[in-house]
């Protein structure tokens, strides 16, 4: 007869369920553990990506043509060094740079940090790539009238010509030699 309905003797009981509440701090703790191993990974990966970009630079090239220009100009831009060195008194990225033989060197901001106000190393990066190029620049959201004209930044006197507005008809340094 319907034997599947009887009851088995020989069958274990089931055990209880857990309830509810002790259910839910297991699925809050597994979840936390998840979060938290993934805070650690990405907290990880911003610290080799901060230290990568610490330590190394990028060059890139850009190949523009127009009507406009009769010859060859080679730019070299700078931005957003932040107070950093490349190699001591940043004699990789000078050497890259007169390697290069820019016409023009462009400063386009952030050379320092505004938190800080020991700005020496840019100052004699500056004066060095000067020697290399006629150098312009123009202010970053680090940088401040301030930082350029008056005391710490004073990148006038170390043969950095600041831009306002439209440039036009910049010396290059192949013009500038007779």
């Amino acid at each position: 007869m319907l034997n599947f309905l009887k009851k088995k003797k020989d069958a274990a009981p089931k055990a209880p369920k857990e309830p509810l509440k002790k259910r839910l701090l297991k699925l809050i703790l597994h979840a936390a553990i998840i979060l938290l191993v993934l805070a650690v990974v990405l907290a990880g990966g911003v610290f080799l990506y901060a230290r990568h970009t610490k330590t190394n630079y990028q060059i890139t090239f850009y190949q523009e043509t127009s009507k406009k220009v009769s010859q060859n100009i080679r730019f070299a831009v700078i931005s957003d060094l932040h107070n950093r060195e490349y190699g001591q008194a940043n004699e990789t990225l000078i050497s890259d740079l007169r390697s290069l033989q820019p016409d023009f060197i462009l400063f386009a901001g952030d050379l320092v940090t505004k938190t800080d106000e020991h700005y020496e190393p840019m100052l004699e990066l500056v004066s060095h790539l000067s020697e290399v190029a006629p150098c312009y620049g123009v202010l970053g959201n680090h940088e401040s009238e301030r930082i350029y004209y008056y005391g710490g930044f004073e990148t006038r006197r170390r043969g950095v010509t600041r831009r306002k507005g439209y440039v036009r008809d910049l010396p290059a340094r192949s013009t500038l030699k007779t």
